[in-house]
């Protein structure tokens, strides 16, 4: 690299200057070479497209690179030659391969590379916001792939901290129902009260109206409301355990649905909300931080 640097470089009577000036860690040469690309770049995308590829975390397939990119500048697809122009200019810092399916992907060709983009761009708190973000919407909104979004979009969403369009997908959308329970559970996890529910600590118990007990859909797509773990979604009738709020999120002096959030009435009885043994496991208040 230190080598292509100097064949860029195009000052003969300057090299030796030039290599002196070289710094002495591959981490420091790697961020010099990533802000020379950046101020050569007259497209001002090379920023953008190395900050989305250090927040997709693991190889990705360059079509969604490319349409996350144009999501990000909320302008039309980006046309093919000037695609080829700006991945050409990283091509230094990337590795290319195919999936399975033949499909183009794009990564990193090594750690010290995402290390060194992390160091030049991303290290603020609030950097990789924007990046995200926009991988999210790209996963969520545009990308056609049931597989690829399955294996994405959850854990952008949870970097990005939109933890209520987390649990909709996973409780709601119809691709959702190919990701395994216990990591639907471990996504979902991180999102509950901590408030501890166990007995001899101040709870009450989670109720579900007669009515909302016989639909489905509030916690996943597979089983009846009453039968499904009120955190994950998977089936809790069997060995099911019951399910707990803590003061601050039950509704004192009176028994709300926890489905329709409406005061039960009427003269069935409520079902009590369920957990699984993965959920039931963790003894904390029930209600998600969304």
């Amino acid at each position: 690299m230190a080598c292509e640097e100097l064949r860029v470089f195009g000052e003969f009577k300057m090299l030796t200057q030039k290599i002196a000036g070289f710094p002495d860690t591959l981490q420091g040469l790697l961020e010099n070479i990533i802000q020379r690309l950046v101020q050569e770049d007259q497209s001002a995308r090379v920023k953008e497209l190395l900050c989305l590829l250090y927040c997709c975390s693991e190889s990705v397939v360059e079509k969604d690179l490319q349409g996350s990119l144009s999501y990000l500048e909320r302008g039309p697809e980006i046309p093919s030659m000037h695609w080829a122009t700006l991945r050409r200019t990283i091509k230094c810092l990337i590795r290319a391969s195919r999936d399975h399916r033949g499909r183009d992907k794009l990564s990193f060709f090594h750690g010290s590379v995402a290390k060194a983009v992390e160091q030049s761009f991303l290290t603020a708190d609030t950097s990789r916001q924007p990046y995200l973000c926009s991988l999210s919407d790209y996963y969520e909104n545009i990308c056609s792939d049931d597989a690829t979004v399955v294996s994405h979009l959850p854990r952008l969403l949870q970097e990005a901290k939109l933890n209520n369009r987390l649990v909709q997908f996973l409780r709601k959308d119809q691709r959702a129902k190919s990701i395994q329970a216990h990591i639907r559970a471990q996504y979902l996890k991180g999102l509950r009260c901590s408030m501890m529910c166990r007995e001899g600590f101040p709870r009450k118990p989670a109720m579900i109206c007669a009515f909302c007990s016989l639909k489905s859909g509030a916690f996943g797509q597979f089983f009846p409301n009453s039968q499904s773990c009120a955190v994950c979604g998977s089936h809790a009738a069997y060995m099911g355990k019951e399910a707990f709020q803590c003061p601050q999120h039950y509704s004192h002096g009176r028994n709300d649905c926890l489905v329709c959030k409406n005061i039960i009435l009427g003269p069935q009885s409520p079902m009590p909300a369920l957990l699984c043994n993965t959920c039931g496991f963790l003894q904390t208040c029930i209600a998600l931080k969304t």
